[in-house]
Formats: structure tokens, sequence, C-alpha cells
């Protein structure tokens, strides 16, 4: 079911004061969703949408949610909240939350994650002085317990467009893209196809993938522009009883054998299809074994590791026998 109020009229130049949609997305998120709502609602640009896309939560997520756009609608040029009949994961809410919104860019956010106050000003500001941009990401704080660190700046955040395609199919453990600082130009994503229903889980590889493959570059700027929330519920973070996310785990090894193999096979990149089937090996015998957040788990996954490790020996000590 979808609320919707009324957009009302914008003022001034499109080309550089675009409607923007803020969408929250949620799925049980009641302990965390009030400061993401906040942080939206603190953002330095004015001409925002906001949009609520819930996944069937079983908490009082849509309760509290309702309540605060009640009270803060006037905020927004619009707001809507999409309440989803049954539960379709995080891909499903994603794409629901594209065809809805009526901005011209989307800024989608995590229920649990916050958005620096000037996060949507900075992002609009570089794209109306580089009109070529589709998608843009910039950096992120991890926030744990309320203390923030700045999550490391990547390689690709600096790559030329045409090194980028390589990074994003041959980096490991990832290309370091973090999904919750990339802003979308809508019909760009709506073109790719959106999100890809083939996860369950994982939705930002995937769609850098297709990115990439239609030619697209990513731009960066350097600026912080969300707060990443580390704690136990988060899909990517270790539960206590479990050693690993299994739905994730099982996103990640269909991901690399029907994009990343592929491309590693033409370019013959030989080590790292080594390492992706090392990474199988050891994380099929963890699930074998229980997938226990125990020290056989850990002792497991060291292999990984330390074959990762040895590949970067090997490569490094070839290169100084060639030199």
């Amino acid at each position: 079911m979808m609320k919707k109020e009324q957009i009302k009229a914008n003022t001034g130049d499109n080309s550089t004061n675009p409607l923007v949609s803020i969408v929250v997305i949620t799925y049980n998120s009641a302990e965390f969703v009030l400061e993401t709502l906040e942080s939206a609602k603190a953002q330095s640009y004015s001409n925002i949408e906001l949009i609520v896309s819930d996944d069937c939560s079983k908490d009082k997520t849509l309760e509290i949610c309702r309540s605060w756009i009640a009270i803060n609608k006037n905020r927004f040029i619009s707001t809507q909240i999409i309440e989803a009949k049954k539960n379709t994961g995080i891909i499903g809410n994603c794409n629901r939350s594209i065809k809805a919104a009526n901005g011209e860019w989307l800024k989608l956010i995590a229920g649990d994650d916050i958005l620096m106050n000037t996060c949507v000003e900075d992002f609009v500001s570089y794209c109306s002085t580089h009109p070529e941009c589709k998608v843009v990401f910039g950096r992120a704080f991890s926030l744990t317990n309320q203390e923030l660190t700045p999550l490391p700046l990547q390689k690709i955040a600096l790559a030329k467009p045409e090194e980028q395609k390589k990074i994003i199919f041959t980096s490991r453990p990832w290309p370091g893209i973090n999904a919750t600082t990339s802003f979308f130009y809508k019909t760009t994503l709506i073109d790719i196809g959106g999100f890809d229903t083939n996860y369950q889980v994982m939705e930002d590889l995937p769609m850098w993938a297709r990115y990439v493959n239609n030619n697209i570059t990513f731009h960066f700027i350097n600026k912080f522009v969300t707060q990443y929330r580390i704690h136990e519920n988060n899909i990517s973070g270790n539960r206590s009883a479990l050693f690993m996310n299994e739905r994730l785990y099982n996103d990640k090894k269909k991901y690399i054998k029907n994009v990343l193999f592929p491309y590693n096979l033409k370019q013959r990149n030989f080590g790292l299809i080594l390492h992706f089937y090392n990474y199988f090996a050891i994380s099929d015998l963890i699930l074998f074994f229980g997938n226990k957040n125990n020290f056989l788990s850990k002792i497991l996954s060291r292999l990984i590791i330390l074959h990762f490790k040895n590949e970067i020996i090997f490569k490094t000590k070839r290169l100084l026998k060639s030199n």
C-alpha cells in the first residue's frame, strides 16, 4: 500500500536545483530509523522528496515513520510511505522505491544509517558542474556504539574511467564503493535494469557490474556524506551464534560464478580464479561444520586470508625477478 502527499511545485532552475528523492529502505528498523529520518530532515538542500519503503516489518518501524512524517512532512516537497504486502528482500524493496520516486536524483539510505547534513547538497553541487555524471559516490564514516571512524579511501575513487571495470571485476575482497554513499541519476538506474533480482541480499556488487558493462563512469567526491552503522543485525555482519551470513555468501558465490569468473577467465587471471575456489572450499567447509562462530571457523577462515597473502607474495617475487 502506498500513501503519498501531493507534490508541491518546484521553484528555481532544475539544472542546479533538481528534485532529489531521499529513499529510506527499512525492515525491522525501529531501533534506529528515527535517526535516519532526522538526518533527512536536517539536510542543507531543500528540494527533497522523502520516501520510506518498508519490506513488511514486524516491529514498530511503520508506526514510528507514520508518526514522524505526520509531524515533519512540511519540511519536504512530498512524502511517501510504501508498504509491501509480503517480504521481498532488499533488492525488491529498492526497486519498488525507484519506481515510486519522482526525483531526478535518488539518495537511497538504509533505515539504520545516517546522512551527513550536507550530503545531498554536496552531490547536487558536483552533478550540476559535471552534467555527464550519472552515478557518484562519496566517503563514509563507520558508526559503532556512537563512535565514528573514517572508512579508508579505496583506489576506485581516484581511478581513471578506463581502469574502473578492471577494479570492479578484479579487486579483492571487493572494489570499495560503499553503497550507502551512492547518488543515482534515476533514468540511468532504470535503464540499466535497477537492482538485480537474481540476488537475495547483495544489492550493490551486481549493480556496479551493470554500470561498468554499460560503459557508465563512476564519479567521486572526496567528502564524507554518510555514517554507516555497524551492529550485529547488519546483513554483512556476523551473528552472535553464526560465523557468516549464509544468504550473503550464497549471493557472493552466485555473483563470482556469473560475473567475475567469465571476465577473469578471459583475462587469464588464474591466480584470482584459484583464490575464488579457495574461498568457496573454505566457506563450504565452515557451513558443513555448522557455521558456528567458534575457534574452528576462525582457523578455517585464516586459510582464505593466507592464500590471498601468498598470492600477493608470489606476484611480488615474480615482479622483482622480472626487474
